[in-house]
């Protein structure tokens, strides 16, 4: 199987980054937010070294205050 990645364009991927990327990941905070979850389990998960890019949502989850 072969993927076409000369196809992409360019432009439109700098367009659903720009415009899409931030609505998506706020709907999926909501998610997060609105349904009950472990804690215990989120922050071991963040905590683990796959995750250390979205130290963010400690503080988004209500988990960690802001410094």
């Amino acid at each position: 199987m072969a993927h076409d990645y000369r196809g992409i364009d360019p432009e439109i991927i700098f367009d659903i980054i720009k415009q899409e990327l931030t609505p998506l990941k706020d709907a999926l905070i909501n998610i997060i937010l609105l349904n009950p979850i472990n804690k215990e389990l989120v922050l071991k998960a963040l905590d683990s070294q796959f995750y250390k890019n979205l130290e963010y949502l400690k503080v988004k989850l209500g988990y960690e205050e802001n410094d």
